[in-house]
């Protein structure tokens, strides 16, 4: 069995193979940081906000997130911040090959 020339010029050499690499390993990472970072604003930010019992303070971060007058509304956005957390933690692991 031979090997055309134009097939063997079409694999990649070994050093663009790590630096492909190397770059999916970057774009990972800063992708991670932004997400953990936002995670720590809305857990802060909304999650504190509701542990001390001061829900009113969403407002704070999103004008019109809490009213007083509409409990529907109010359960609805927290459980989207709630989800968005768990969707921000959750997402990353699914590039993960290991997971």
């Amino acid at each position: 069995m031979t090997i055309s020339a134009s097939a063997l010029k079409s694999v990649p050499s070994h050093s663009t193979a790590n630096a492909a690499s190397l770059s999916v390993r970057v774009w990972f990472s800063i992708l991670l940081v932004a997400q953990l970072l936002f995670v720590a604003y809305l857990v802060l930010g909304y999650g504190y906000a509701t542990v001390t019992g001061v829900p009113a303070n969403w407002n704070t971060f999103n004008d019109g997130s809490f009213d007083a007058a509409d409990p529907i509304g109010n359960v609805a956005y927290g459980l989207h911040v709630l989800l968005a957390v768990v969707m921000l933690l959750g997402g990353p692991m699914q590039l993960i090959p290991a997971i």
